[in-house]
């Protein structure tokens, strides 16, 4: 019986052991459950957080974008800012030129000449043969282009005139009769009447015609240089009354918009015919001339065909003064007009005193001792 006891208890111990694992294994599963669990949540959680992260990386993305926007509008407006910057200095660069270009021509040097300025009309009269209308034509042409003149002289200076207080007056002396000087790009604006044989030469080798040249003697009718300084003076009246809101008066406004050219030694001549009309025109600076290549139209020193010599055509120049000088002293009713006309005749006689001496000492002499004749033909007062 001890034997049996024994064993039943053996019994029971075992299979109160046996539950406890039963126990114990749930229990496990239990621990392993909710381990499970534990890592679940882990899971979820780095999935949130991961999410987390992403949403504010996209965040940080989408602001370095619009900070990038920002940046590159930024850029383009300095960048409009500096072009604007830079075309308004452009601008105004340009207008301060444009200024003083405006304001050198238009300046007015009272001692040497007048500047030229708008409606300046080029009153152009011909000389002796063909070769010096041509070379009067080039010089025309070449005031008219925008290139003007070259500041070097073609050939030697014999038209050139003695200056100074102390020696008698001579024409041009920028008293008695102005020098005008061309400004830049004046030749835009200017307009030519031609009597004689320099009208055939600006239109058959320059092609120069109406409505920017008119023919003071067409096909007809003679028209003498008087009739010419006649029709020019009709003509300046007009643009007179055209512009009669401008302050100056008539006579100083014929002074500076008529410019009387022709050869040096012809011009005396027809200044004192332009006077008796009621003109008082301006002139080239007798320097100018020394700038028209003579010898290129077959001409000499002098502005001459071969055909003409300079010495009796200058005292046919001499002749035409004097006689018209005569024909005013003998009628009463010019005696006033005589009067006026006193001063530049005086100057227009010495000058072509002086131009006849010039020319006999450059034809009996050379190198300095053309000089030191040529400084014996200027008169003292």
């Amino acid at each position: 019986s001890k034997h049996g006891h024994g064993r039943s208890a053996l019994h029971a111990m075992i299979l109160t052991a046996v539950p406890v694992e039963d126990e114990n294994q749930a229990g496990d599963g239990s621990d392993e459950d909710a381990f499970e669990e534990e890592l679940g949540g882990q899971s979820r959680k780095r999935r949130l957080g991961s999410l987390r992260v992403g949403k504010k990386v996209t965040s940080t993305a989408r602001m370095l974008a619009v900070h990038e926007g920002e940046r590159s509008r930024l850029c383009q407006i300095v960048a409009a800012i500096l072009i604007i910057g830079c075309l308004l200095g452009v601008a105004i660069l340009a207008s301060l030129v444009l200024l003083h270009r405006y304001a050198a021509e238009n300046d007015v040097d009272i001692t040497h000449g007048i500047y030229g300025d708008e409606g300046t009309l080029l009153a152009v009269f011909s000389y002796t043969a063909a070769p010096t209308n041509a070379a009067l034509a080039w010089l025309v042409m070449k005031l008219l282009s925008k290139e003007g003149l070259s500041s070097k002289a073609s050939d030697a200076n014999y038209f050139d005139l003695p200056r100074g207080t102390s020696l008698q007056s001579f024409i041009p002396d920028g008293r008695i009769v102005k020098v005008w000087r061309p400004a830049q790009k004046s030749g835009l604006r200017l307009k030519v009447a031609a009597h004689g044989g320099v009208t055939a030469a600006l239109q058959r080798l320059h092609n120069l015609g109406p409505p920017r040249l008119l023919d003071l003697a067409p096909p007809g009718p003679p028209r003498l240089e008087a009739d010419a300084f006649l029709q020019i003076r009709k003509m300046d009246a007009k643009r007179q009354r055209q512009h009669s809101s401008q302050k100056s008066s008539i006579s100083d406004s014929s002074s500076s918009n008529v410019v009387l050219i022709s050869h040096p030694h012809h011009l005396p001549y027809l200044l004192a015919l332009a006077w008796h009309s009621g003109l008082r025109p301006l002139v080239l600076d007798p320097a100018i001339y020394s700038r028209v290549p003579w010898s290129q139209f077959g001409c000499d020193m002098f502005g001459y065909a071969k055909s003409v010599q300079a010495g009796p055509a200058l005292n046919g120049e001499m002749l035409h003064l004097n006689d018209y000088q005569h024909k005013l002293l003998q009628r009463d009713d010019h005696a006033e007009q005589l009067s006026a006309l006193g001063p530049l005749l005086a100057a227009a006689n010495s000058t072509l005193r002086f131009y006849r001496c010039a020319i006999a000492a450059n034809m009996s002499k050379t190198g300095t001792e053309v000089e030191a004749r040529v400084r014996t033909c200027i008169p003292k007062l």
